[in-house]
């Protein structure tokens, strides 16, 4: 038996198993769907950072524009409104997207659940203080006379509170699958659409009074609450988050799901990514909107702005490889799978030459986005390219991803074609061991 047929082997019967598993589990694609959801909130949030942060308002820059300078503080309220409204409380949407996605999956009330998720959440983790309002902000709410109001503490309500929020959303749908499958049965004397209405009040009182324990336990004996024991847990990942071990391993489990075949890999990396990415966002935007020095560099799309050239694998090198070879097979196949490859789609190459499953790609399908992230990461580190501040969506071609990501910076879509020139030099040789592998059977 070959080499190749060995690592065959061994990715059908051993590792293709536990890893279709790993990427069918309802919570992982639960949480992933959830994230996905709040894409268009977090683009939108995006594009106003991108508008009031041009590099034009800087009265020291050779490109200073008065007219844009005081443009940008005139409106400035209104964008940091749009900031807190959407990035500011982002774990309540992320709370109530992962729990639709989950009740979606057990066949229940979406909407239901959604709410209740968001429900749980916000009682565990938005205390309700009383404050004395005085002066400019007694006028500002319109409060008259009374100076003494009630307010929402909202430090766990934005990215903070994404690891409770999950929790909640979890919890929640399971509560109130636990109620359904009960199926409490009512005196017939008691009218349907009654007897439904209590029903789906159960679930709602139930979490109600756990909410109202732990709040009770945690205060009472350990002096503090549940959110700010979820917000240790969130400091610990937005230390890790931004580390480039981590990075290397996402790519290499990503890249070991995909290899495997018929698994999607980026949807079980994407548990990590996503919370990863939108902490180091999230951190990266308020810097920038307070006028403060950017320091996050795994943010946003830097998988599909930098290292995912053409898509998994960063196959996009060899696309043109292919298109420039001699074999009319293989130049076909290049042909299918550029334009899709410009835009981050690369099934056609994936499952086309094929590379999954094919010992021969193993290589440089595993190890070409690991060398383009180590690279990259060292570009944002040494401060050679401007770290990224805005989302954008994942279909855009990477040079213009890169591009806009990092506030318009220049550096960046040079850095992509340093990149895609690697990649090209690495995919080369092996592609021309597949072409002989081909003509030999």
């Amino acid at each position: 038996m070959s080499n190749n047929e060995k690592i065959n082997t061994f990715i059908e019967n051993k590792l293709a198993p536990i890893m279709s598993k790993l990427a069918s589990n309802k919570y992982i694609n639960s949480i992933n769907l959830g994230f996905y959801s709040l894409s268009p909130l977090i683009i939108t949030c995006s594009i106003f950072i991108l508008i009031f942060n041009l590099p034009f308002s800087n009265p020291d820059s050779a490109v200073y524009i008065k007219q844009y300078h005081d443009f940008t503080q005139y409106f400035h309220k209104y964008y940091i409104a749009v900031f807190n409204s959407s990035i500011g409380i982002i774990s309540i949407f992320l709370s109530y997207s992962t729990a639709h996605a989950l009740a979606e999956h057990y066949n229940l009330g979406k909407l239901a659940n959604s709410f209740l998720s968001a429900y749980a959440f916000i009682l565990l983790s938005a205390k309700t203080l009383s404050i004395s309002a005085v002066n400019a902000a007694s006028q500002l709410l319109d409060l008259g006379e009374q100076l003494q109001i009630n307010v929402i503490d909202a430090r766990y309500l934005n990215v903070k509170g994404i690891v409770l929020a999950v929790v909640c959303a979890i919890v929640s749908v399971e509560i109130y699958r636990l109620v359904v499958k009960i199926n409490i049965r009512f005196p017939e004397i008691i009218p349907a659409a009654i007897a439904k209405t209590i029903e789906s009040i159960i679930p709602f009182f139930i979490l109600s009074v756990l909410c109202i324990i732990i709040n009770i336990i945690t205060e009472k004996y350990f002096n503090n609450t549940i959110a700010s024991y979820a917000l240790k847990v969130f400091e610990y990942l937005a230390v890790i988050s931004d580390s480039l071990i981590l990075i290397i391993f996402i790519l290499l489990l990503v890249h070991i799901l995909w290899f495997c075949g018929s698994i999607h890999g980026s949807n079980v990396g994407s548990v990590i990514i996503n919370p990863a990415v939108l902490i180091n966002l999230s951190i990266n935007q308020y810097a920038i909107i307070n006028g403060e020095n950017l320091n996050r560099i795994f943010a946003g799309e830097f998988m599909n702005g930098f290292i995912y050239i053409g898509g998994a694998g960063a196959t996009l090198g060899l696309c043109i490889a292919m298109l420039m070879c001699k074999n009319e097979e293989i130049k076909s196949i290049g042909k299918t799978s550029i334009v899709p490859g410009i835009f981050n789609i690369n099934e056609p190459i994936l499952f086309g030459t094929p590379i999954i499953m094919n010992g021969t790609f193993f290589i440089p399908f595993i190890f070409t986005p690991i060398i383009n992230a180590v690279i990259t990461y060292f570009a944002f580190k040494l401060n050679i390219i401007s770290k990224i501040v805005a989302a954008v969506p994942w279909p855009t071609p990477s040079i213009l991803n890169a591009f806009v990501s990092t506030n318009f910076s220049i550096k960046a879509p040079l850095l992509i074609i340093c990149l895609f020139i690697i990649d090209y030099l690495i995919y080369k040789p092996f592609l021309t061991i597949h072409i002989k592998k081909i003509k030999n059977n």
